[in-house]
């Protein structure tokens, strides 16, 4: 309950910060106990609301020994449909430690999904049990991510992402090309694009 509170105030926040956001929801436990189909995407939501119930809808079972399979949720997230040219933000949610190896491969490390996951500038937040910070540090710190406490008011920990991602979006202006893909200019392109065309 203390976890889908923090979370839909952090989408309203969002939503305060007029940041134009896509919302993705991967649910996961464990694939050697739960089966490679126990972590599932859910898609992305666009609608709050829709959203909100996709969080009520998830049930806490399963999960087999306390590790759970992070690397294959952090490798299905990273695989989403993203759109282009977007700020990519990634916030695990867990009471457990993770293991390592994915439905895609036995061999899959965490080190490895790190490095897929800075090659694809995701920035990953760990939302866990404080006695897990040490387990997470790396993949907070070399993502750019955050830890913060699963049983406290987390939102709070969270400020500095709604202020980056809200920086992020609102600076300089969006385009959408005649191809439908979408590029972020430095400046106001009314002015003339010879001072804007900052992606060339």
């Amino acid at each position: 309950s203390n976890v889908k509170a923090n979370i839909e105030n952090f989408v309203s926040m969002l939503e305060r910060n007029k940041v134009d956001a896509r919302f993705g929801l991967v649910e996961y436990k464990d694939i050697y106990a739960d089966g490679y189909n126990s972590t599932k995407s859910h898609g992305w939501y666009t609608d709050v609301e829709k959203l909100k119930q996709g969080l009520s809808s998830l049930n806490i079972s399963g999960g087999g020994d306390t590790p759970e399979s992070l690397v294959d949720a952090l490798e299905c997230a990273r695989k989403m449909n993203y759109r282009t040219g977007v700020g990519k933000y990634i916030i695990v949610i867990t009471d457990a430690t993770y293991k390592e190896g994915s439905s895609s491969s036995y061999y899959a490390t965490m080190s490895g999904e790190i490095q897929n996951l800075k090659s694809n500038g995701i920035s990953v937040s760990v939302v866990t049990e404080s006695k897990y910070y040490d387990t997470y540090k790396n993949l907070t710190t070399d993502t750019d991510g955050l830890l913060a406490n699963i049983n406290e008011n987390f939102l709070s920990a969270f400020l500095p992402i709604v202020v980056n991602i809200g920086v992020d979006t609102n600076s300089g202006r969006w385009v959408r090309l005649s191809n439908g893909m979408v590029v972020k200019l430095d400046a106001d392109p009314s002015i003339g694009d010879i001072d804007v065309d900052t992606d060339g």
